[in-house]
């Protein structure tokens, strides 16, 4: 599965283009993405996991699972933290 800049920043809604294009290189130099240069007019970009990325997969989904059940229950970890300590 690919993305380009355009399809990415519109997944992730409340993200800037300056932080983006920061995330997008941060994961390139770390292994995670691959990115391949199209050439068109105006040139673009495709993103894609590497096999790397891709073993973190079912990582990421364990936490989002997680971070599910904690929704379900009332609120999220931090949210309990904050209401034990006042």
């Amino acid at each position: 599965m690919a993305g380009r800049f355009g399809e990415l920043r519109h997944d992730i809604p409340r993200i800037s283009a300056k932080v983006l294009s920061a995330r997008l290189r941060e994961l390139e130099e770390r292994g995670l993405i691959a990115r391949a240069v199209i050439a068109l007019t105006p040139p673009s970009a495709e993103y894609t996991l590497t096999d790397l990325g891709h073993e973190l997969i079912p990582v990421l989904s364990a936490i989002v699972a997680v971070g599910e059940k904690l929704t379900l229950r009332g609120g999220s970890l931090h949210h309990r933290e904050v209401a034990e300590q006042a």
